[in-house]
């Protein structure tokens, strides 16, 4: 009876973390939308690599619609752009 309540515990445990793993995650950005980099305050498309060094700013972000000035950032990167 104790094995099959621990072995039934186990098996929830498992199925909640599962769970909480998916509900959880954050959704990606499309990747479809181009990478701006933040160079001196102005966003310019990403054409080739990059290093975005330690810093808080935002390093490099991706914009509904690819329009750095009007749409909403939906996803980026801190640090310091260097391309």
């Amino acid at each position: 009876m104790m094995k099959n309540l621990k072995n039934k515990l186990a098996a929830l445990a498992f199925a909640t973390a599962a769970l909480g793993a998916f509900a959880f995650s954050p959704a990606k950005a499309d990747q479809n939308l181009k990478l701006f980099g933040n160079l001196n305050g102005q966003w310019v498309e990403v054409t080739g690599s990059y290093r975005c060094l330690a810093s808080s700013e935002i390093c490099v972000a991706r914009f509904e619609n690819n329009d750095p000035q009007h749409g909403q950032m939906v996803e980026s990167s801190r640090g310091r752009f260097i391309q």
